[in-house]
């Protein structure tokens, strides 16, 4: 990735934002509202979302990319004072220039978090990610291009509301670092379904 992506001169508001988002962030896990986290059995249930993801922030790859189609699939179960999470998410990134390589980039992770009840009839989940970030250069445009895959760390924060106790909606909002050189930063807002089912006893005895 070293000399594909350009350097901004300037990345303006970006960090403002970034940092609104991370102090949420943080201040959701840390503060909590006594009688409101959803507590239950580890591995006693799991669910399954799935959607479509919109990329609405990503300055250093401006203006040579455009972002594409993107989306996202993970599985998730409560898991000691939490919940946790595996899965994937894919995002087309589509060249603007003949300087560049399109390229898709699948980012798979694992993460934790900590969801939040205060009515029946939604909750609100926030949490961190870590994963690899691969990318995948177009190698018809660009013969020999090396392909590449680095560390990335996320958090996100979400928004269910729950039209059936098996069956939500939700909104998200995701902000990834990925440690390429230069360092890449990207945010993306999310929604999805969310379907949940009990876990058999034979899977929650093998996984406790």
């Amino acid at each position: 990735m070293h000399g594909l992506i350009p350097v901004p001169k300037r990345l303006d508001g970006y960090g403002h934002l970034r940092r609104l988002f991370v102090r949420h962030l943080f201040l959701s896990l840390i503060i909590l509202v006594p009688g409101t986290v959803v507590g239950q059995s580890a591995f006693s249930r799991i669910t399954i979302s799935g959607g479509a993801d919109a990329t609405i922030h990503s300055p250093r790859l401006l203006p040579d990319w455009k972002p594409g189609r993107g989306g996202h699939l993970s599985v998730s179960t409560p898991f000691y004072f939490g919940e946790a999470e595996a899965g994937a998410a894919f995002h087309r990134y589509d060249a603007q220039t003949t300087d560049v390589p399109r390229f898709d980039a699948l980012m798979a992770f694992v993460g934790w978090g900590v969801r939040l009840a205060p009515a029946e009839s939604f909750s609100w989940y926030n949490g961190m990610r870590v994963g690899s970030y691969r990318m995948a250069f177009d190698e018809e445009t660009f013969p020999g291009i090396r392909n590449e895959s680095e560390l990335s760390i996320g958090l996100q924060t979400r928004i269910d509301v729950h039209l059936t106790p098996a069956l939500n909606v939700y909104i998200a909002g995701r902000y990834n670092r990925t440690y390429t050189a230069p360092r890449l930063d990207l945010a993306y807002l999310s929604g999805g379904l969310a379907i949940s089912l009990e876990s058999p006893e034979w899977l929650v005895t093998l996984l406790r």
